[in-house]
């Protein structure tokens, strides 16, 4: 009997610290946020316009968002609501006080 392999959170958990790193090199404030939130419309494949009008949301706050200029906590919610989506370790991206 064989069973299939759980996917594992690993390699996106990976992605979005190694994404966050980016941000911070580039200056950024809020560079946890910021990876998660590009993580996220990265899950939808749409372009930034795209992503804006789906979500309800305009697109300076998607280009605050993703450039890390938006704390987690400020996110918009259309944003936040769907970061466990992504299928990451929370708990290990928790830890990250930059968030």
């Amino acid at each position: 009997m064989t069973t299939s392999a759980r996917p594992s959170a690993v390699g996106p958990t990976r992605l979005v610290f190694r994404m966050a790193d980016v941000l911070a090199a580039n200056g950024a404030a809020y560079p946890m946020a910021g990876a998660l939130s590009a993580a996220v419309r990265g899950r939808h494949q749409l372009d930034r316009s795209e992503y804006a009008r789906e979500l309800g949301i305009t697109l300076e706050q998607v280009d605050n968002a993703e450039a890390g200029r938006t704390p987690l906590r400020l996110l918009p919610e259309a944003i936040s609501s769907r970061i466990p989506w992504l299928g990451i370790d929370l708990t290990a991206l928790a830890a990250d006080p930059a968030a």
